[in-house]
């Protein structure tokens, strides 16, 4: 689309020039609403990996190619020397670094059950106290209609 990378993407071409950047940025700003509206990205359902490392010696030995060549050397039919172990053999060790298994599991954050537990708890709060007002209210009025008042006394001391 622009002709050119931006400095901290990967691959042979060529890097954009400062003015170029701008159409990569909006380059990259389509693709970005593009791909979020048209790709669902699960998890995998099922994945390996294995970290690879390398570790690296001299083998056989100068000593024990020595041994070997001394050793071999006992058949006439085998003309060896130490230098000939030290450039045709090989020991490969392979293994499992760590013996870790990682499961994940998905599951939906908020289930339609929890929603209607939630309205149904707060519909019921809200409506208990709803009631309880209005018995209150009731109970004020009738406590102010009905009291019976003592009758004063106008003498003074």
């Amino acid at each position: 689309m622009c002709g050119c990378r931006a400095p901290y993407m990967p691959g042979p071409g060529r890097e954009c020039s400062p003015p170029e950047i701008i159409c990569v940025r909006d380059a990259m700003d389509v693709y970005g609403r593009n791909s979020s509206q048209t790709c669902l990205c699960p998890v995998p359902c099922h994945t390996v990996r294995y970290a690879a490392t390398i570790s690296q010696a001299k083998f056989p030995s100068d000593f024990y190619s020595q041994v070997l060549a001394a050793q071999l050397s006992a058949n006439p039919n085998l003309n060896v020397d130490a230098d000939y172990f030290s450039n045709n053999l090989c020991l490969i060790n392979i293994f499992f670094n760590e013996l870790i298994r990682q499961t994940t599991t998905q599951q939906e954050a908020y289930l339609f059950v929890s929603l209607l537990s939630d309205i149904g708890g707060s519909l019921g709060m809200w409506m208990g106290a709803s009631i309880l007002t209005v018995v209150e209210i009731f109970d004020i009025m009738g406590y102010s209609l009905f009291r019976t008042r003592a009758p004063r006394s106008n003498h003074m001391v």
